[in-house]
């Protein structure tokens, strides 16, 4: 799992994370990044960081699409989007 910052409840329970994930990843987002930020920062971190992309993308606003434009100037991801 990867995440965008560490939260009280994934620090209240660790254990039961611990049991459902193999890891839990804290995105390299800079510290001086606007908080409203950290999540757009975190999906592009997953892109710079994968082969392949899976997604259902059936729109053109909100976060999936603008990741999804952001995955689409990358020539290193293989694209597979789900929507029929």
């Amino acid at each position: 799992m990867v995440i965008p910052y560490l939260t009280k409840e994934i620090n209240e329970y660790k254990k039961q994370y611990d049991k459902d994930y193999d890891i839990i990843l804290v995105s390299d987002v800079p510290e001086k990044t606007p908080r409203r930020y950290y999540i757009i920062k975190t999906n592009e971190y997953m892109v710079d960081n994968s082969d392949y992309l899976i997604c259902f993308v059936n729109h053109s606003w909100g976060g999936a699409a603008k990741t999804f434009e952001y995955v689409e100037k990358k020539k290193h991801i293989t694209i597979f989007n789900l929507v029929i």
